[in-house]
């Protein structure tokens, strides 16, 4: 696999702009967004 200076630019960008466009939306907005789980659902302490 050859990685030269481009390639590392290319994808080092696109992970910055990734990271700086999930700072972009308000938490508020991503949580309203995720699934309820019930308290009876989550896993308090799990043993095996």
């Amino acid at each position: 696999m050859i990685n030269n200076r481009r390639k590392f630019l290319k994808k080092s960008s696109l992970l910055a702009m990734g990271t700086g466009a999930s700072l972009l939306f308000p938490i508020d907005l991503l949580a309203s967004v995720r699934k309820y789980v019930s308290p009876n659902d989550r896993i308090g302490v799990g043993l095996i």
